[in-house]
């Protein structure tokens, strides 16, 4: 059961939401967010507009800087799109005397070492708090982080045992991949040393 809610959650979450701004409509002041921790998850943060509405969630991985960076710029914008918006840290790089500390030296240091298997624990924790829909689960990823979701999504078919076998069935489940240049703290981040030190560093 929770492998076909994930499979059938695991990149339609993103679809159109209530608290969608309509074209033309009148913009409202901004609503007060509801930021917690989610127990049993290290470093997991939830973002919600506050109150009883319960809302489907979109689970925000990270890429290859790991961390919790894409979380704190991304879960207050889902939430106020109208999603209980997840931070899920699962990883921070740990590159020994080769770079800096890890943020969070409690995660996994490498990428052999992070545990997919821990979003149905993940959704069973969720379900325990107010305002949050798990029946409605998807995943929001980039770089590194869409290894984790195509990962996911491949052990979910397995589990459900879907196997669509007509046009209408296939339309149930999507798996959503776009291509980009890479994360945007690596990006950023080649910007600056290019400024600051020229290029060919």
């Amino acid at each position: 059961m929770i492998a076909r809610t994930l499979l059938l959650g695991i990149a339609l979450a993103m679809a159109a939401c209530p608290a969608l701004a309509q074209p033309g409509a009148a913009t409202k002041p901004a609503a007060a967010l509801d930021e917690r921790e989610i127990a049993g998850f290290p470093h997991a943060r939830l973002y919600r507009i506050a109150g009883e509405t319960r809302r489907p969630v979109v689970v925000i991985l990270p890429g290859a800087e790991g961390g919790d960076e894409a979380g704190r710029r991304f879960g207050p914008i889902l939430a106020r799109l109208g999603y209980a918006a997840v931070s899920l840290p699962y990883y921070s790089p740990n590159w020994g005397k080769y770079g800096p500390p890890p943020a969070f030296p409690d995660l996994p240091g490498s990428f052999i070492d992070i545990r997919v298997d821990q979003l149905a624990g993940l959704r069973a924790a969720l379900a325990r708090l107010p305002g949050v829909d798990v029946e409605r689960f998807g995943l929001f990823a980039g770089s590194k982080g869409s290894e984790f979701a195509l990962v996911a999504a491949k052990e979910a078919l397995a589990q459900a045992g879907w196997q669509p076998q007509d046009e209408a069935e296939r339309e149930r489940t999507a798996t959503v991949i776009a291509s980009g240049i890479g994360g945007f703290p690596a990006i950023a981040e080649a910007v600056r040393t290019t400024d600051q030190r020229g290029v060919r560093r």
